[in-house]
């Protein structure tokens, strides 16, 4: 008998925990982008780790970036996470700042990355990149190490983060295949 309530509680849970781990785009959001063409980085874009974001314009002729859900439960959905701005007139290169820590349940943190969008034309196109931008910091400790010693390691950090377009046009790829 208790084996029989083990596996009814399998099967009732089971699509509740698929549900939280697919991809899905409310018509709420499909509604904003319906009647106008969206500039290429506006949309709703999962990330590698598993979040969605939503990209759209905010009145200041930047982008604003919401995060739509996420593995981490510490941030609620719909919380603004950070801003893009243009860097070129084509609309592929942006310059964002983007919250990187969360603290009280809010983003915080903030760090500028370079994110471009793959255009239209090239074949990894629906595809969004972000890159940490350089902080300069002189180490006085790291300075002696390099002129005593031969080899100096680096930390090993991801040096990208990539995401894939969900909404509107997404376009698998073998980086990003749609899995459901």
């Amino acid at each position: 008998m208790k084996r029989i309530a083990a596996a009814l509680t399998v099967l009732l849970l089971l699509p509740l925990a698929a549900a939280g781990r697919m991809p899905v785009v409310a018509d709420s959001l499909t509604a904003r982008f319906e009647g106008r063409t969206p500039a290429p980085v506006e949309g709703v874009w999962l990330i590698a780790d598993g979040s969605q974001l939503l990209i759209e314009r905010d009145g200041d002729g930047g982008f604003a970036v919401t995060r739509l859900h996420g593995d981490d439960l510490r941030l609620p959905p719909n919380s603004p996470v950070g801003r893009l701005v243009p860097e070129d007139m084509r609309g592929t290169r942006y310059r964002a700042t983007l919250a990187t820590t969360v603290s009280k349940g809010r983003a915080a943190g903030s760090r500028t990355f370079d994110v471009s969008v793959a255009d239209e034309s090239s074949p990894n196109r629906g595809t969004l990149t972000l890159r940490p931008r350089g902080k300069f910091k002189v180490d006085l400790w790291l300075l002696y190490r390099m002129l005593v010693t031969l080899k100096v390691k680096s930390k090993d950090e991801p040096t990208e983060l990539h995401a894939i377009r969900l909404y509107p046009n997404p376009t698998p790829s073998a980086d990003f295949p749609f899995v459901l």
